[in-house]
Protein backbone atom coordinates (compact mmCIF):
# COMPACT_ATOMS: atom_id res chain seq x y z
CA UNK A 1 0.00 0.00 0.00
CA UNK A 2 1.32 3.43 -0.98
CA UNK A 3 0.25 6.89 0.18
CA UNK A 4 -2.10 7.96 -2.63
CA UNK A 5 -4.80 10.59 -3.17
CA UNK A 6 -7.33 9.28 -5.68
CA UNK A 7 -9.39 11.39 -8.07
CA UNK A 8 -12.50 12.59 -6.29
CA UNK A 9 -15.93 11.59 -7.56
CA UNK A 10 -18.32 12.66 -8.87
CA UNK A 11 -16.29 15.23 -10.74
CA UNK A 12 -17.72 17.64 -11.77
CA UNK A 13 -20.23 18.05 -8.96
CA UNK A 14 -22.92 18.53 -7.78
CA UNK A 15 -25.01 16.18 -9.88
CA UNK A 16 -28.75 15.55 -9.90
CA UNK A 17 -28.22 12.80 -7.30
CA UNK A 18 -25.12 13.84 -5.32
CA UNK A 19 -24.47 17.21 -3.67
CA UNK A 20 -20.87 16.55 -2.52
CA UNK A 21 -17.74 15.05 -4.00
CA UNK A 22 -16.12 12.04 -2.34
CA UNK A 23 -12.42 11.96 -1.42
CA UNK A 24 -10.51 8.67 -1.15
CA UNK A 25 -6.91 8.24 -0.06
CA UNK A 26 -4.59 5.52 1.23
CA UNK A 27 -1.87 5.88 3.86
CA UNK A 28 1.27 3.73 3.80
CA UNK A 29 2.30 4.57 7.38
CA UNK A 30 0.86 6.36 10.38
CA UNK A 31 1.08 10.01 9.50
CA UNK A 32 0.04 13.52 10.34
CA UNK A 33 -2.66 14.50 7.82
CA UNK A 34 -3.70 17.74 6.21
CA UNK A 35 -6.51 17.47 3.66
CA UNK A 36 -7.82 20.75 2.32
CA UNK A 37 -9.50 22.49 -0.58
CA UNK A 38 -7.71 25.38 -2.30
CA UNK A 39 -8.61 27.74 -5.10
CA UNK A 40 -6.39 27.79 -8.20
CA UNK A 41 -4.29 30.59 -6.69
CA UNK A 42 -3.49 28.34 -3.74
CA UNK A 43 -5.72 30.18 -1.26
CA UNK A 44 -7.31 28.08 1.47
CA UNK A 45 -11.03 27.40 0.95
CA UNK A 46 -11.94 24.54 3.31
CA UNK A 47 -10.33 22.09 5.73
CA UNK A 48 -11.42 18.48 5.47
CA UNK A 49 -8.81 16.99 7.85
CA UNK A 50 -8.05 17.28 10.64
CA UNK A 51 -11.65 17.57 11.71
CA UNK A 52 -15.05 15.95 11.19
CA UNK A 53 -14.38 13.41 13.91
CA UNK A 54 -11.01 12.38 12.47
CA UNK A 55 -7.78 13.49 14.12
CA UNK A 56 -4.69 15.01 12.59
CA UNK A 57 -2.76 11.72 12.85
CA UNK A 58 -4.15 8.60 11.21
CA UNK A 59 -2.94 4.98 11.16
CA UNK A 60 -2.05 3.26 7.89
CA UNK A 61 -5.08 2.25 5.88
CA UNK A 62 -7.64 3.15 3.27
CA UNK A 63 -9.84 6.20 3.86
CA UNK A 64 -12.98 7.63 2.31
CA UNK A 65 -14.67 4.38 1.38
CA UNK A 66 -18.28 3.95 2.42
CA UNK A 67 -19.37 2.18 5.52
CA UNK A 68 -21.29 -1.06 5.07
CA UNK A 69 -24.82 -0.36 3.92
CA UNK A 70 -24.07 3.03 2.34
CA UNK A 71 -25.34 3.68 -1.16
CA UNK A 72 -22.88 6.49 -1.95
CA UNK A 73 -19.55 4.64 -1.96
CA UNK A 74 -18.24 7.35 0.34
CA UNK A 75 -17.48 8.08 3.99
CA UNK A 76 -19.48 11.28 4.58
CA UNK A 77 -16.65 12.70 6.73
CA UNK A 78 -14.40 12.78 3.65
CA UNK A 79 -16.51 14.84 1.27
CA UNK A 80 -16.60 18.43 0.07
CA UNK A 81 -19.89 20.15 -0.70
CA UNK A 82 -18.64 23.37 -2.29
CA UNK A 83 -18.70 25.32 0.96
CA UNK A 84 -15.94 27.31 2.64
CA UNK A 85 -14.94 26.85 6.28
CA UNK A 86 -17.09 29.91 7.01
CA UNK A 87 -20.20 28.30 5.52
CA UNK A 88 -20.50 30.23 2.27
CA UNK A 89 -20.79 28.58 -1.13
CA UNK A 90 -17.79 29.00 -3.43
CA UNK A 91 -18.27 30.34 -6.96
CA UNK A 92 -18.50 27.72 -9.74
CA UNK A 93 -15.03 26.78 -10.98
CA UNK A 94 -11.98 24.56 -10.60
CA UNK A 95 -10.57 23.89 -7.14
CA UNK A 96 -7.74 21.73 -5.81
CA UNK A 97 -8.00 19.02 -3.19
CA UNK A 98 -4.58 18.71 -1.52
CA UNK A 99 -3.37 15.90 0.74
CA UNK A 100 -0.22 16.27 2.82
CA UNK A 101 0.71 12.99 4.50
CA UNK A 102 3.63 10.59 4.92
CA UNK A 103 6.04 13.10 3.32
CA UNK A 104 3.86 13.22 0.20
CA UNK A 105 1.92 16.19 -1.20
CA UNK A 106 -0.74 15.21 -3.76
CA UNK A 107 -3.36 17.33 -5.51
CA UNK A 108 -6.41 16.60 -7.61
CA UNK A 109 -8.57 19.05 -9.54
CA UNK A 110 -12.28 19.24 -8.85
CA UNK A 111 -14.90 21.15 -10.82
CA UNK A 112 -17.65 22.70 -8.72
CA UNK A 113 -20.64 23.48 -10.96
CA UNK A 114 -22.46 25.62 -8.44
CA UNK A 115 -26.06 25.16 -7.46
CA UNK A 116 -28.93 26.59 -9.44
CA UNK A 117 -30.75 27.63 -6.30
CA UNK A 118 -33.50 25.13 -6.51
Amino acid sequence: VATVLYQNFPNPFPTALVQATCIWFDLRTQSDIALEVLDLRGNHVATILPGRGLGGTLPPGRYGRATVGSSTGCDSRLTWDGMTDRGSEVPPGVYLIRLKADGVVSQRKVLFRGRDGG
